[in-house]
C-alpha cells in the first residue's frame, strides 16, 4: 500500500503531466502517477467516499429505508445491517408510519439488487442457462 504524506494542504492540484498523472500541493509535486495508478486511486478514493457518505446520511438512509419496509417494498437502500436493523425499528414504531401505512407489517426481509456478469455467450450458443 502506497501513503503519500502531505504535512499541511492548503491546495491540491490535478495535472496532466504528459505520460503521467501530477499531484501538487500548494504548487510542489507530490507525485506522478501512470494513468493506470491514477484510476485505481481513483476508484478508491471514490468508494472510500461512498462509505463515508452512507455513514454521515445514515439516519436518512433510515427514514427513507423504514418508509419502504412499511410499504412492503423489498429494495434495500443499504446494505449496513446496523442502518436496515434502525430501519425495522423505525417502520414498525414510527407512529407517522403507522398512521399512514397501518395496514402493513414490516416483518419482510430486503435485498440490495445486485449485477450478476457471465462470461459471454458462445457462437452458436442461443440456449439460455440459468
Amino acid at each position: 500500500m502506497t501513503q503519500i504524506i502531505i504535512p499541511k494542504i492548503e491546495e491540491i492540484t490535478i495535472r496532466d503531466g504528459g505520460n503521467a498523472v501530477l499531484l501538487l500541493s500548494n504548487g510542489r509535486r507530490i507525485a506522478s502517477l501512470p494513468y493506470e495508478a491514477a484510476l485505481a486511486l481513483s476508484k478508491a478514493i471514490r468508494i472510500q467516499a461512498k462509505r463515508v457518505e452512507e455513514r454521515a446520511k445514515a439516519l436518512q438512509i433510515r427514514d427513507d429505508q423504514a418508509v419502504l419496509m412499511r410499504a412492503r417494498m423489498p429494495i434495500g437502500l443499504s446494505d449496513n445491517q446496523d442502518i436496515l436493523n434502525e430501519a425495522r425499528k423505525e417502520a414498525h414504531y414510527n407512529s407517522n408510519l403507522r398512521r399512514y401505512l397501518p395496514h402493513v407489517e414490516p416483518t419482510m426481509e430486503v435485498f440490495t439488487p445486485r449485477i450478476i456478469k457471465h462470461p459471454p455467450r458462445k457462437e452458436g450458443d442461443n440456449e439460455r442457462k440459468l
